[in-house]
């Protein structure tokens, strides 16, 4: 996932209570809820969701793969003769 944008208008504030970020989801289309921006005749992507900023500024971001994850790999030794 990947933090796409804010909106920290007055109105969302008022609203929320918080700023909201936009979250972009790289699995694809998951959720059915509502893509129009609040008071904008604008939509985020498909599959994207909004949270309160206040929800997820302290949180640890990792990112995570399936089951057989992100196989290991040899690095070149960049130290090697040193």
């Amino acid at each position: 996932m990947a933090i796409l944008g804010f909106d920290d208008r007055p109105e969302i504030r008022r609203k929320y209570g918080d700023p909201l970020a936009c979250f972009q989801n790289s699995w694809g289309v998951w959720n059915a809820g509502p893509r129009k921006v609040y008071g904008a005749n604008v939509e985020i992507p498909p599959g994207a969701f909004w949270a309160k900023w206040s929800d997820v500024k302290n949180r640890t971001m990792i990112a995570m793969s399936s089951v057989a994850g992100w196989p290991q790999r040899d690095l070149p030794d960049i130290l090697e003769g040193w």
